[in-house]
């Protein structure tokens, strides 16, 4: 019996502890693991001159000159004005970029630049970021620095919208009303058309735990407390 109250209280222990880290997750979202982002990136498009997210689907995902993936949207290539290469840019990341397609030679010494005359095209380089951010019930605000074209879409709701060719100035901000707290999706859109400086920076909020994961620990602690006291009482039996 003795034995058999030691063990509970050890599964007792166990889920104390999953209960105390669940209400430290889901207190602090972005505290409990990394979230990966994707970037298409289109080098000298005329699109660039209206970042918005719909210009994606008028260049297609798959027609990117660029994949990649990386655990932060924090680009800041400062300098003074000038053509600006691709390679420069993704550089300027504070986190590593980990190509999936499209890493030449010619793609990344390509330049973001503006063409001249009064009726001419602004290209450059257009980035549509996808990936997901952890929301709570209710309104959450959101903050994106950036020059030239921005736009921010979460769960296919616009909250900013500043597609055309700009400095750099205050953040961009909006909000989203999230009916439920959980894990939604955010596309950023963004257009370097005027050479350096370039800057997009955006920290989405990290995923917290569901809590059917954590639901799903305590049992598996409860029933590793069940074998361990059986495997007990089997071996005292046959002793």
């Amino acid at each position: 019996m003795r034995r058999a109250i030691g063990v509970f209280r050890k599964t007792a222990r166990c889920l104390a502890g999953i209960v105390a880290l669940a209400g430290i997750g889901l207190s602090l979202p972005g505290v409990v693991k990394a979230d990966t982002y994707t970037g298409y990136l289109w080098i000298n498009v005329s699109a660039a001159s209206d970042a918005t997210v719909a210009q994606a689907t008028t260049l297609g995902l798959g027609t990117a000159n660029i994949v990649f993936t990386t655990t932060a949207i924090n680009f800041d290539l400062g300098g003074p004005q000038a053509p600006a290469t691709v390679q420069q840019f993704l550089n300027a990341n504070s986190a590593a970029i980990n190509f999936v397609s499209g890493n030449t030679a010619a793609n990344l010494n390509a330049t973001f630049t503006t063409n001249s005359g009064p009726n001419a095209l602004i290209d450059g380089g257009y980035i549509l970021f996808t990936g997901t951010t952890g929301l709570t019930a209710g309104s959450n605000s959101f903050s994106v620095s950036h020059d030239d074209g921005a736009e921010l879409a979460v769960n296919g709701s616009t909250v900013f919208s500043s597609p055309g060719p700009q400095s750099e100035g205050p953040p961009s901000t909006g909000t989203y009303n999230a009916a439920t707290s959980g894990n939604y999706g955010f596309e950023l859109a963004y257009g370097e058309v005027n050479g350096t400086p370039a800057v997009i920076q955006f920290s989405p909020t990290l995923a917290t735990p569901e809590p059917s994961t954590l639901a799903i620990a305590g049992l598996g602690a409860l029933g590793f407390g069940a074998y361990h006291y059986r495997r007990r009482r089997a071996a005292k039996a046959s002793a």
